[in-house]
């Protein structure tokens, strides 16, 4: 009986909802921490509140609203998770990563863990310093999988892709049921020239029972001029999986956008290599200035110094 009733507490929180949607925003709001309250199980209860304030540009309230239940509760991963997001919402990525990482080591690197931080530190543009961080973590414990798997990850980020199978390949008994993972073995296949190596690893990953859209994503990209219809469906699985998904940033959902637009005008128009703004195979100058922003002074200065 007392399953029962629990259960019929937290299915309360469809009605606050509901209520919300009609506009009835302060009912919802009283309703949503009534049934927390009471149920302290009912855990959507507290994300849907917070989501809501969000939707009302009420950031301050959507923190002050997790951060005390955090601090009553330091371990709760659900917690530290609905705090990273209001964070990151609220242009504080350096308090959203810190509890990201928190996250991310406590779950052994579990994939939606590893997908949102790695989001921040692409959203943090530190790439470099991220990999800095991690190898010292990694050097006074070299036993630290998940420090190794973070190293691995940031050197593709900076097209290092030799050295990041290097640090990755070692860890496959640890995360092979990992997508996150195999797509960093399957991208760096790509763009070292294996081809057929990364098709096979992306669709071995797209049969694992965690679902990440970017292997779909990654298969779009290899697939674009090889099995055309395969890359547009592709793109497209990834759109309907990430459409208002936290995990991703929103000028690579616009991207994606544009990449189906074009594969589609391509198709119609028999377009044997179809141009776009493709993030695989990486290279060429542009996107070396891309790493090396410093790069364009350095050949300035030594411009200016050959010919005085």
């Amino acid at each position: 009986k007392e399953a029962s009733e629990a259960m019929d507490m937290c299915q309360l929180e469809h009605v606050a909802q509901a209520a919300f949607l009609l506009g009835q925003h302060e009912e919802s709001e009283v309703l949503l921490k009534g049934i927390f309250e009471q149920n302290s199980e009912c855990l959507r209860a507290i994300s849907i509140l917070g989501d809501n304030y969000i939707s009302l540009d009420r950031k301050d309230d959507a923190i002050n609203l997790v951060r005390p239940l955090l601090k009553k509760h330091p371990e709760h991963a659900e917690f530290k998770m609905l705090l990273a997001q209001y964070y990151r919402l609220d242009g504080r990525l350096d308090d959203a990563v810190a509890l990201y990482e928190e996250v991310v080591k406590a779950g052994n690197a579990r994939d939606e863990h590893v997908r949102l931080l790695v989001t921040m530190y692409l959203q943090q543009r530190e790439e470099k310093r991220q990999i800095t961080r991690w190898k010292g973590i990694y050097k006074e414990n070299p036993s630290n999988k998940v420090a190794a798997l973070m190293i691995g990850i940031m050197l593709h980020y900076r097209d290092e892709f030799t050295e990041s199978q290097e640090w990755l390949l070692p860890l496959n008994d640890q995360f092979k049921g990992n997508p996150r993972y195999q797509i960093y073995r399957a991208m760096n296949d790509y763009n070292l020239d294996d081809k057929q190596g990364a098709r096979k690893r992306l669709d071995m990953a797209a049969e694992l029972p965690v679902i990440d859209p970017d292997v779909f994503y990654c298969r779009g990209e290899i697939l674009r001029d090889v099995e055309r219809d395969t890359a547009i469906s592709d793109f497209k699985r990834y759109l309907a999986l990430t459409e208002g998904s936290p995990f991703n940033l929103p000028e690579k959902q616009a991207r994606v956008k544009e990449q189906v637009r074009l594969l589609e005008e391509c198709k119609r128009n028999g377009t044997e290599v179809c141009e776009g703004p493709w993030e695989h195979p990486r290279g060429g100058i542009m996107r070396f200035f891309t790493l090396h922003p410093e790069a364009p002074w350095v050949i300035l200065g030594l411009v200016i110094v050959v010919l005085g």
